[in-house]
């Protein structure tokens, strides 16, 4: 969801003015990848904890603390950032709900 919203800002700042040989979404993701640092981790974190509090399936266990596994969701939030940015994208299938991994799909 941020880098969706990320990318919509970017794009809308970058139209005003674009002109050049690249199209507009080469220079977005041009954009992106070279300030990568502008992206607000802290409010996907927030983002992350609140779904946890929300969804019982995703819950964490009542000995665990928020502020324990804040750091590790941080580092998986700027993981998944940065892989949306690569070139070319991963194509990542989505699984379903008790769905197991099979090598053999």
């Amino acid at each position: 969801m941020a880098y969706r919203q990320f990318k919509m800002r970017v794009r809308k700042t970058l139209s005003i003015g674009h002109s050049g040989p690249e199209s507009l979404e080469d220079t977005v993701m041009d954009y992106i990848v070279r300030h990568e640092d502008l992206y607000d981790d802290q409010a996907s974190v927030n983002e992350v904890i609140r779904s946890m509090n929300i969804n019982p399936k995703i819950s964490s266990t009542p000995e665990c603390d928020f502020a324990v596994i804040s750091s590790f969701i941080r580092e998986l939030c700027r993981v998944a950032f940065s892989m949306q940015t690569l070139t070319p994208p991963l194509d990542i299938a989505f699984g379903m709900d008790g769905e197991f991994f099979s090598e053999t799909k």
